[in-house]
Parts: structure tokens; C-alpha cells; sequence
């Protein structure tokens, strides 16, 4: 491994788990030119399997690791723990150990679900964790055991993850939307959307640079209800062609739409620190985001197709290279240089 130039790890070898996963394809996709990187999906390499774990690390030789693979199926969790646990907790655990003996550095990607969400404001990187239920728990478990396998390690806590392939809530409302006149969303849970891309470039800068050690938070700038954001999706894709009638969406209380894992009502990170020597991009605002990934939805994505039967329209689209404030989803917006200490509530839509 060659471990020279300048304060990031140059032209190492990576090790992406979980490369069939939302976040593993985008963490694929936007992998540095300078690395070379080996993908394994759940099927190439079971991380619940301790063998098949210390296989394929040894295999690849990598500088690093990053571990995108996870059992994300939250209320599911709830009958299933065993499942849970042997891929969210046993699994890192396995695999720290393996990065510790052989001076691999290792970066776990974990979830905003380690805590109960009853704050009501933004979480710091070393707030008591108090998972709500299974999924929570075990991804805490796993946070514990990648901290107490002496490795070289990086945790990085998210939320709301989408992206323009697998299955997530962009895609799931855009299918609704096309099925239904009225779409019924929850009101009263907050988060902060974020699109994969953008965790994937954030994790490839904080694994490379070697003083990013310990636990990040990351999600897209702003705070907003599941409500809000499917107004935005709606809007946008209107706009964009991707949906061809309005729809209705109605806010509905989390009473009203009962799940068998505790949901959690208020899920944001407190970026209270700089990310400014890691991580040189932009924050997103999630309107932002589901532009840019619905470009990548126009451009015949097999998994929109075969989710939700849907034929791409000819549409024109704003150019992401220019300013934020050009486009015109910002054309009134307050905000046009934000940075991670900004707790932006504000979020713009077209109703």
C-alpha cells in the first residue's frame, strides 16, 4: 500500500462491502481516480460470516474499507433480530477485528436510529445513544464493536438515505404518486434527507485523510417532515415530467400510520465541528438533491423502470455546475451561502 502524498492516502487499494446497496453503488460510482477499488455485494461477501469476511479482505489487500453493508429493513428488525444483529452488530465486529490485525483503516457507516429522537434538536457525535428498537440497537451494538477492535476507524452516522436505485422513499412516493390521487404522509418526524452521492464523496474524504478519526454525523442541509419532502418530490416531478397528473398530499400525525418499529420523531445531527479539512464539497439542500438525482431517474434507470413501470420523459433540466442561487428552485430563497454550523429549517418548494 502506498501511503505517501500529502495529507490523503494516495493510490491505495479500497474495499467497498455492501457494493450492491444504494450507498455501496454510489460509493462505487464516485470512488477517487486515484484509487483502485474492489466491490463486493451481500452475495460476494457475507459479513455475518466471520470466514467469509477475513476471505475477502485478505483477497483484496485493501488500504481501506468501507462498510456499507447493513440489514436496513427497520420494522422487519422487529421479527427478525437475529438477522439484525448478525449483519449490523456481529458483522462490523468481524470485520474490525480483521482491519485491527492486518493496519487496515476501516470507515462504518452507521445510522441517526442510535437515538430516540425525543431531543427535539440536533444531536452531538457523543450524545447518549437510546435505540427505539431492534435495527437501532444493533447498529449501536456495531458502532461498540468496531470502537472496541483497536482499528484505525471512522464512524459515520446518517439519515434519510435516497438515491435514484434500490428501494428508499423518493422511489417509493414517485410509485405512489402514479397509483394514487392522494398520497397520506406523516407530519411530525423531522430529519434530513440525504442523497448517496454526496455521503459517498463524504466518506471517500474522510477515509483517506488520516486524522479523521471517531464519529461524523453527515446528512443534506435543512430540516424537514416526511410531509414536506413528499411535497418536494411531488413538485419536482411534476416539473420535470417524471409524474404526468398533480397528486394530493396529505399530512397525516404518526398515530395515524402505525409501524411496528418506534419511529423516530426528531432525526438531526449536530454538525457543530468543521468538516473543513476533510471534506471540501457543499451541503445539499434536499430539493437540490432530488433534482439532481432525478436527472439520473430521466436517463432510463433500470430500477425506476422496473419499479414503478415508468417510461422516461425528453425533459430539460437546470445545470447543477452553476450557483445554488441561479436555479430557480432558490429564486427566493434566504440562504445563499450556508456552512455545517447552519441548522437550516428553511426548505423551498413549488406549492
Amino acid at each position: 500500500r502506498e501511503l505517501a502524498g500529502g495529507p490523503f492516502v494516495r493510490s491505495a487499494r479500497a474495499l467497498v462491502l455492501g457494493a450492491g446497496g444504494q450507498l455501496g453503488r454510489a460509493l462505487m460510482a464516485s470512488a477517487p481516480k486515484d484509487t483502485s477499488v474492489t466491490g463486493a455485494t451481500r452475495e460476494e461477501c457475507d459479513i455475518s460470516n466471520p470466514d467469509a469476511v477475513r476471505q475477502c479482505v485478505t483477497a483484496c489487500d485493501p488500504a481501506w474499507v468501507i462498510n456499507a453493508a447493513a440489514y436496513t429493513a427497520v420494522d422487519d428488525a422487529e421479527d427478525f433480530p437475529d438477522t439484525a444483529f448478525a449483519i449490523n452488530a456481529d458483522g462490523p465486529r468481524y470485520l474490525a477485528q480483521t482491519c485491527a490485525a492486518s493496519g487496515i483503516r476501516l470507515l462504518h457507516v452507521s445510522t441517526d436510529f442510535v437515538f430516540d429522537g425525543k431531543t427535539g434538536s440536533p444531536y452531538a457525535t457523543d450524545a447518549p445513544a437510546a435505540p427505539l428498537g431492534v435495527y437501532g440497537d444493533s447498529k449501536w451494538c456495531g458502532e461498540q464493536a468496531v470502537e472496541a477492535s483497536g482499528a484505525n476507524h471512522v464512524i459515520v452516522r446518517t439519515s434519510w438515505v435516497y438515491a435514484p436505485s434500490g428501494r428508499n422513499f423518493v422511489l417509493t412516493m414517485l410509485r405512489l404518486m402514479r397509483e394514487h390521487e392522494v398520497v397520506r404522509v406523516v407530519n411530525d418526524q423531522t430529519g434530513a434527507p440525504t442523497l448517496s452521492r454526496g455521503l459517498a464523496e463524504v466518506c471517500w474524504s474522510l477515509v483517506r485523510h488520516p486524522e479523521a478519526r471517531g464519529v461524523f454525523h453527515w446528512s443534506d442541509a435543512g430540516a424537514i417532515t416526511w410531509y414536506e419532502f413528499a411535497c418536494g418530490i411531488r413538485d419536482e416531478a411534476l416539473s420535470l415530467g417524471l409524474l404526468t397528473a398533480p397528486v394530493s398530499v396529505e399530512p397525516i400525525p404518526t398515530e395515524a400510520f402505525p409501524t411496528k418499529a418506534n419511529p423516530i420523531i426528531y432525526s438531526l445531527g449536530n454538525f457543530a465541528f468543521s468538516y473543513g479539512k476533510f471534506f471540501d464539497g457543499q451541503l445539499r439542500f434536499p430539493a437540490t438533491s432530488f433534482n439532481q438525482i432525478a436527472i439520473e431517474l430521466c436517463s432510463n434507470s433500470p430500477d425506476l423502470i422496473h419499479y414503478m413501470n415508468f417510461k422516461p420523459p425528453n425533459i430539460v433540466t437546470h445545470n447543477y455546475s452553476e450557483p445554488l442561487s441561479s436555479s430557480p428552485l432558490f429564486r427566493d430563497c434566504p440562504f445563499t451561502q450556508f456552512t455545517n454550523d447552519d441548522y437550516l429549517i428553511w426548505f423551498k418548494s413549488h406549492r
